[in-house]
């Protein structure tokens, strides 16, 4: 499902009743159904109790925030866009030793090599770094370990969403859809178990929870910067519309709102219900290709 990010977020009309992005619970006895009915019709769903501790997330941001912007002071001295003669060389070693790596995947993403959505004319105004656990590179010395705590966080709560998202396929998708999912999954030793969904308990191998580890996860840490319009290319924003890659994105809600997502029938944005310390979820490229498109 296309989604966006706008720096002032643009105005939309009310959902339809038929477009209701599900505000979940997760302790409710029917947060699995109402979950993945709203991920598999939408493709999107917003948790808004949760076990995600936010005092995690706020130190992250404030951290990083600062992090980013020695980061971003690194590649303009390096660059030679910034020409400050009595300017203290660590913000440009800082830039050095945590550039991104292709061969690692890792690192730190300045401006000028963030992503360019699919279709969109001008890059996004946006700058990032991709943190893998446990070998990847990160800044110690400049941030705490909020971001390993985070991610194991993330990671427990991946599980259960990944486990109600296969009792669901098994339940409510095709038996066509069934028998794929075992087929791609099928070299994996079972964990046999029961998902509470629709007021019953469903059984599921949990192939689909056990395919997805830390070595094959990212935590991407993301800062839209302040800028001028007069000084960026005419048309950027901060997130094109796009569609993920992965197969679920588990997104704690930032400092600030413009998450919007396609009506496909309203042909309208419509903004996705996030508020504080909420958990925002949404389908991949690879669910959906893993689904034939049974997720949206």
């Amino acid at each position: 499902m296309p989604m966006s990010e706008q720096q002032t977020p643009a105005p939309v009309s009310a959902p339809s009743s038929a477009f209701q992005i599900a505000c979940v619970d997760v302790h409710a006895p029917d947060a699995p159904e109402h979950f993945t009915r709203s991920l598999r019709t939408i493709g999107f769903a917003v948790l808004k109790v949760h076990p995600i501790d936010f005092d995690v997330v706020r130190t992250l941001y404030a951290e990083w925030r600062a992090l980013f912007h020695a980061l971003d002071r690194g590649a303009r001295l390096h660059h030679g866009r910034e020409q400050d003669a009595a300017a203290d060389s660590r913000e440009e070693r800082l830039f050095a030793e945590f550039l991104f790596r292709a061969d690692t995947q890792d690192g730190y993403f300045p401006l000028s090599m963030s992503e360019q959505a699919k279709g969109a004319s001008t890059k996004d105004i946006k700058h990032y770094y991709h943190c893998y656990f446990p070998d990847g590179r990160f800044p110690h010395g400049h941030v705490s370990d909020g971001a390993k705590e985070l991610f194991r966080q993330v990671m427990l709560l991946s599980a259960t969403l990944l486990d109600w998202i296969e009792a669901d396929i098994r339940t409510n998708c095709s038996s066509g859809l069934v028998a794929r999912l075992d087929d791609k999954l099928g070299g994996r030793a079972p964990r046999t178990k029961t998902v509470p969904l629709g007021g019953q308990e469903v059984a599921i191998s949990g192939c689909l929870a056990d395919c997805v580890g830390p070595a094959q996860t990212l935590l991407r840490v993301l800062h839209y910067p302040a800028y001028d319009d007069a000084a960026v290319p005419a048309g950027a924003v901060r997130a094109a519309a796009h569609e993920d890659i992965n197969l679920i994105t588990i997104l704690p809600s930032g400092s600030a709102r413009g998450l919007q997502v396609w009506d496909p029938d309203a042909k309208e944005w419509l903004q996705v219900p996030a508020e504080d310390d909420c958990i925002i979820v949404n389908v991949g490229d690879m669910l959906q290709e893993l689904t034939q498109r049974e997720y949206v």
